[in-house]
């Protein structure tokens, strides 16, 4: 194998014998993980977008609570208003 770096340095390096013919069942693990990984990201997407959806929802529900919060107490001072 031949490989060079930024200052254009040539290396040559021979390959061991184990990394040059396949292992048994070599090509089935490597499919294997390589399905398992693509699996992995899928379901991380699919958990981000859910995840965004539930931070979305609680976060409405948030507003909303601190809107009927602020209107409560509005009434209240509007109410002690009048009486004094």
């Amino acid at each position: 194998m031949a490989y060079g770096d930024e200052m254009g340095q040539l290396n040559l390096r021979e390959v061991p014998v184990t990394m040059r013919v396949l292992q048994e069942n070599e090509e089935e693990t490597i499919k294997a993980f390589w399905d398992r990984e693509i699996e992995k990201c899928e379901f991380v997407a699919k958990r981000r977008v859910e995840m965004r959806s539930d931070f979305e929802t609680r976060q409405k529900a948030e507003d909303i609570r601190k809107a009927k919060e602020e209107q409560m107490r509005d009434t209240m001072e509007s109410a002690r208003a009048e009486r004094e």
